[in-house]
């Protein structure tokens, strides 16, 4: 009987315990929250049912942190907690609805640690829902007069690095600047931050040239770039917090009088990190406003300048407060890990950076970038652009900030100018093949270098920089054996996050930031969110923008090889544009509709949806008809969607530089932290009969060319009715041909829309 009455008592305990622990699932009440929180409240309210965002709102007010910081309610609140990940694991999340219980302790677990967060002796990083969140107060630093880093909670100051040349042959190695924005709390030691740099030499303010006629200049000695002076005898050391207290915001925030801008033009398009605990340097490097040396458009000096930043942060290089006084400053907040990230010219700095194999740098996220010089003004053998676009001197003199200080101009202008018509004449000699000017600047050459991970960003409708850049970027960082990933959406040559523009787009439906947040809290601070087994190609649909597509590789498995029905006809072909009524404007559209004696065309039906990605190689043979062969004989090809039936498109501006959009919202893009918003925007297609996929140029003078840049070194003179085998490689593209459309396969001259060898 003892045995029996202990069993039914035990079970008698367990039923206790489990009433004990089970609650009712019922709606929220101020004074039940109340009550959650230790907080008092108005009495008259304890039995009013809150809805979601005002538990939500509550709940964060409760977190200690400034209403300023938390911004708008309700859409900042929502924005806040949907960022926290108060939100994961709530089916069918309604703002509006009212608040369950079971639902609040969801919401709760995140606040707690947000207010265990605020409420620490020390201000550090925090890192939720696998990113990290705006906790750090926010300053701007954009004023012309009375900054003062006493009053700031956003750091500010200058450093002046010390490279390993003296590009302007001054006796003294070049001293880059670079300028430097923190969080308090990490210059007062609460914690070392991670650096993002964005390296990009328009930033500090560009000159009102674009070519060589108003620089004087005649020839150059280009080994005294490479000149290495002994370095400089620091005279003495000062700390950030010291530095911080000289600072003044015209180092950084002046007004640019051949742009009508204030510099730097990039200071607030990285508020989103800095109030993520995120230390944010910019530097527009060599021979820019404030720097010494000369700006050599993108050449191995260029590079290393701005690898030898990141050495500062990694604690391997000396930098100094000014240019004279030799007073050394160490990055003494800085945990050493560097991500560079960037558009178009700051897309291309980290890609060469990258192949440094420089310590530190432990991602980039390059966006529009150049992988190599020479195909971003050519294609294989073939100019992309008339003069001056086509010059890297002219790129070169436009970012020569130096010029805007008269003074410092004076102690520059003759050798530069040399310098620069020089690099024009060297670049000059080889027409547009390969040559020694190019493989300075081509950063596919070295893979073995690499030891950082990327995640390359291009729009498919990018006509700056076009689509091949990323493929190059890409294969690198294969042959590197380290991860990559791509991310391609259908925007022209912009960033998701267009700061200069005050809007965003959509990605996959998530603020692009929110997505390269992850990536960096991963690679710079080690957080365990699984943003590496993301797909390794992540790409917008050239039909629905609010559709993405995920691919594990790049690589296609499967191949579609189409061949001409008039394997052996001979077609004739003149640059004869006028006399077939073909202009800039209408030239793609008639030629993908029928042959005519400028083009020859060959069509296709499409009997099923059909996704291309990749690059496109086009295999012809080809020979002069009539006339001398010279350097520049251009054929173009493109693959076109075509269809009777009008099919909606996404197509760039008449100058080919902005794709259509519609606003969504206006200040529809949460930032936090305080900061100033972004529209929210999405791309719109067009109804159109046609669209080119993919386009290709080379020169009949390079029919060794084939995808790599180095290939298009060795050229041919053509012989009249002598045949050449060709292979053209088309700029890649991931788009979907619809069921019903047709592919156009275009092979023509000279490209009107690129350049005109009339």
């Amino acid at each position: 009987m003892k045995f029996i009455k202990m069993f039914i008592s035990l079970g008698m305990l367990i039923s206790l315990v489990s009433c004990s622990v089970k609650e009712e699932n019922k709606p929220v009440t101020f004074g039940y929250l109340a009550k959650l929180l230790d907080i008092q409240i108005d009495e008259s309210k304890a039995d009013t049912v809150l809805t979601n965002e005002e538990a939500i709102q509550q709940l964060l007010l409760w977190s200690e942190m400034s209403e300023e910081q938390l911004g708008d309610y309700p859409d900042d609140y929502n924005a806040f907690a949907k960022s926290l990940g108060m939100l994961n694991g709530l089916e069918d999340y309604d703002p509006k609805a009212e608040c369950m219980s079971d639902d609040l302790k969801v919401m709760k677990k995140p606040v707690d640690e947000l207010r265990k967060a605020l409420k620490a002796k020390k201000l550090e990083p925090l890192f939720l829902n696998g990113m990290a969140q705006p906790i750090f107060p926010f300053t701007k630093g954009t004023l012309e007069k009375g900054y003062s880093n006493d009053n700031s909670e956003i750091i500010r100051y200058s450093v002046f690095v010390e490279t390993d040349y003296d590009t302007d042959n001054d006796g003294k190695l070049d001293l880059v600047k670079a300028v430097v924005q923190l969080p308090r709390a990490a210059m007062e030691g609460d914690y070392k931050a991670a650096t993002i740099y964005d390296a990009r030499p328009y930033i500090a303010g560009c000159t009102p040239y674009y070519e060589l006629s108003e620089i004087e200049g005649e020839s150059y000695d280009m080994d005294k770039l490479y000149a290495k002076p002994e370095k400089r005898v620091p005279e003495g050391t000062i700390t950030t917090i010291e530095a911080a207290k000289l600072a003044e915001s015209a180092e950084w925030y002046y007004y640019s009088p051949y742009e009508d801008i204030y510099d730097y033009e990039n200071l607030e398009w990285y508020n989103y990190y800095l109030v993520r605990g995120y230390a944010f340097v910019a530097s527009a490097g060599l021979g820019t406003r404030g720097s010494e040396g000369f700006e050599t458009c993108g050449s191995d000096l260029e590079i290393a300048a701005f690898k030898n930043i990141i050495e500062w942060l990694h604690g391997d290089r000396i930098a100094y407060t000014d240019k004279t006084s030799n007073i050394a400053i160490e990055a003494d907040w800085s945990n050493g890990n560097v991500g560079m990230t960037g558009r178009s010219y700051s897309g291309t700095t980290p890609f060469g950076v990258a192949t440094t194999g420089v310590e530190g740098l432990k991602t980039i996220v390059p966006v529009a970038g150049i992988a190599s010089w020479y195909d971003y003004m050519n294609s294989q053998g073939t100019a992309l652009a008339d003069y001056p676009y086509d010059q890297l001197s002219s790129l070169a003199v436009y970012c020569a900030g130096r010029y805007i200080d008269e003074d410092d101009w004076e102690t520059i202008k003759t050798d530069y100018g040399n310098y620069l018509h020089q690099l024009e004449k060297d670049q000059l000699a080889n027409g547009s093949d390969y040559s020694d000017v190019w493989s300075n600047r081509d950063y596919t050459l070295n893979p073995e270098n690499i030891k950082a991970s990327a995640l390359i960003v291009h729009g498919v409708n990018d006509f700056n920089v076009r689509t091949k850049q990323f493929e190059l970027m890409f294969n690198t960082f294969k042959k590197a054996g380290q991860p990559v990933k791509l991310l391609i959406h259908q925007g022209a040559h912009i960033t998701p996050a267009y700061y200069a523009g005050g809007y965003a787009v959509p990605v996959n439906g998530e603020f692009y930031e929110d997505m390269v947040n992850k990536w960096f809290s991963h690679y710079l601070y080690d957080v365990d969110n699984g943003i590496e087994n993301m797909p390794e190609v992540l790409a917008q649909s050239n039909y629905d923008a609010d559709l993405w597509e995920e691919y594990d590789s790049y690589a296609t498995e499967n191949s579609l090889e189409m061949i001409t029905a008039y394997e052996n006809k001979l077609e004739t072909i003149y640059t004869e544009y006028d006399a077939v009524g073909l202009t800039a404007e209408n030239r793609d559209e008639e030629m993908s509709k029928a042959s005519s004696i400028a083009n020859a065309t060959y069509i296709a039906e499409v009997d099923k949806d059909i996704t291309i990605k990749g690059t496109i190689a086009v295999n012809f043979k080809a020979a002069l008809a009539n006339g001398e062969g010279n350097d520049n004989l251009a054929v173009n090809v493109m693959l076109v969607d075509i269809s009777d039936k009008p099919f909606g498109a996404f197509n760039v501006d008449e100058n080919k530089t902005y794709v259509n959009k519609t606003t969504v919202k206006e200040k529809g893009v949460w930032i936090g932290g305080g900061v100033d918003k972004l529209d929210l925007k999405q791309y719109a297609t067009n109804e159109v009969n046609f669209k080119v996929i993919e386009s290709g140029w080379i020169d009949l003078c390079n029919p060794a060319s084939a995808f790599d840049s180095s290939t298009a070194e060795e050229s041919i003179t053509p012989t009249v009715n002598e045949f050449n085998e060709y292979t053209v490689y088309l700029q890649p593209n991931i788009y979907t041909v619809k069921e019903g459309h047709k592919l156009a396969l275009v092979i023509t001259g000279y490209d009107l829309n690129i350049v005109n060898f009339e």
